[in-house]
This record gives structure tokens, C-alpha cells and sequence, in this order.
């Protein structure tokens, strides 16, 4: 899929390829970064090696942007993505170069492209090769499922398994749904996050003819604790997302 065009005049959101949407705007990013100056929202700063804990907008104006310098500031690179949410809760980000140093304030540029990811009511993200899922239906235990996807509210799985699942049957819920998701990028290092939900169902069994494989959609039961911390991966790996790009 080609992205469409547009020209900052238009003042319209262009959809990406990958995960965003873009904006040249400036009356949009304006008024962004206004809402955030105005209620004081939080913004991260990421560079390479470096995440900064929650900060502020200062002021701005038609050339520089004036941000409230962490704590921590390393002052190691020039370049910087700054990350918020805004008011729909959808991760925002825009990337710009630092041009001044205070004691108490980071001066940059003013930013000219303006990334959301896209609006969607669970967002899924693509999992890096070798995670894989397990789960039990009607006593029978599947086991080593690769992970394509996962939100907060499911995952999608690629099963070695030639005939349905769920089959003619009505009964579409499954239990003791354990993934293990690679982190790593080589996969080998043993590092990981697990997680782990004890309801849900399958809502879409398709048999894909050129992997030869099972593919099922799951939508998760998920109580108040496991929801927590599936929405904290997420949010993990949203962040992951936004990080791409930076290698200064």
C-alpha cells in the first residue's frame, strides 16, 4: 500500500506504510504542542541509549521549542524524539535537534513532522520471530504456536495444525494461554517477557494454504491483573516502535 499524498495545507493526517500517520501541518502541531504547554502534559525524550522520565513543554514559538531539561540529561546526542499522548490517548511523536543547553531548559528546533500511531481500539504490534504461544481447548493442549501479533485484547497465532480447532463445534473459548515473547533480537540470549491469561476464545480460524499453517485470532478474557500487565507490555512496545529511527 502507497501512502497518500498531501500538502501541509490541507492540515490532514497521511497514512503511512508501517504504524503512523503524518501530519506537516503546523496549525496541527501548534496546537498540540499547545494543549500539552497549557495542561502541563508529560512528554518523554528518547535518544539512542537514553529515555527520560517524564517532562514538560515550557514555550514556543515560530522557530524554537522550549522544553524543562531532565534531570539526567546525558547532553550526548543532538538529536531527540519527544513522545506524548494526546488527548484520544494515542501515542505522538516527533523527532527535532537541540540547538541550546541551560541549566534548566533544552532549547531545539521547531519540529516540522508530526507521527501518531494509528487509531486503533487495541493496537497491534508485530512480535520479533521465536515467540510463541501455548493454550488448552477441550482438554486438548496445543503447544509451540508462533506469535504474528499482540494487543492488550488478543493475539493472532500461526499454528502447525492441518484440520480446524474450533471445527463445527460452539464452543470457541480456551484456557491456560501462555506466550513467551522474544526480546532479544537474535532470539538466543535467553531473554524474554512472559505473560499469561487463563480465559479466552477463538474468534477466526483460518487455514493458510501457502505456509501451510493454522492461523487463529484470540481475544482475551482478561481479569483486572492480567490486563494490567498486558497493557503495560503494550505500552512497552509502543514505545519500541516510536524508538525506531533513532541512531544518534
Amino acid at each position: 500500500m502507497v501512502a497518500k499524498k498531501s500538502t501541509a495545507a490541507t492540515g490532514l493526517w497521511v497514512l503511512d506504510e508501517g504504524d503512523s500517520e503524518t501530519t506537516k501541518s503546523p496549525q496541527i502541531i501548534k496546537k498540540s504542542l499547545a494543549r500539552l504547554k497549557a495542561k502541563r502534559g508529560f512528554v518523554l525524550l528518547l535518544h539512542k541509549g537514553y529515555q527520560s522520565g517524564n517532562t514538560i513543554i515550557i514555550g514556543f514559538d515560530e522557530k524554537y521549542l522550549y522544553i524543562d531539561k531532565p534531570l539526567d540529561w546525558p547532553g550526548l546526542s543532538s538529536k531527540i524524539r519527544m513522545v506524548f499522548k494526546d488527548e484520544a490517548k494515542v501515542w505522538n511523536h516527533f523527532t527535532v535537534r537541540v540547538v541550546g543547553v541551560s541549566k534548566d531548559t533544552l532549547k531545539t528546533i521547531f519540529p516540522t513532522e508530526l507521527f501518531r500511531l494509528q487509531r486503533r481500539e487495541n493496537f497491534r504490534i508485530k512480535v520479533l520471530r521465536g515467540s510463541t504461544a501455548s493454550f488448552s481447548q477441550k482438554g486438548d493442549s496445543y503447544k509451540n504456536a508462533d506469535i504474528i501479533n499482540i494487543s492488550a485484547g488478543g493475539v493472532l497465532l500461526s499454528l502447525d495444525h492441518k484440520s480446524p480447532i474450533i471445527g463445527n463445534h460452539s464452543d470457541d473459548s480456551i484456557q491456560d494461554i501462555t506466550m513467551k515473547i522474544v526480546t532479544a533480537k537474535d532470539g538466543t540470549d535467553g531473554q524474554g517477557e512472559s505473560l499469561s491469561v487463563a480465559k479466552g476464545r477463538l474468534v477466526r480460524e483460518v487455514f493458510d494454504q501457502e505456509n501451510k499453517r493454522l492461523q487463529l485470532g484470540v481475544e482475551f478474557f482478561a481479569n483486572s491483573n492480567e490486563e494490567k500487565v498486558l497493557l503495560k507490555y503494550v505500552r512497552h512496545l509502543e514505545l519500541e516502535i516510536l524508538r525506531r529511527g533513532i541512531t544518534e
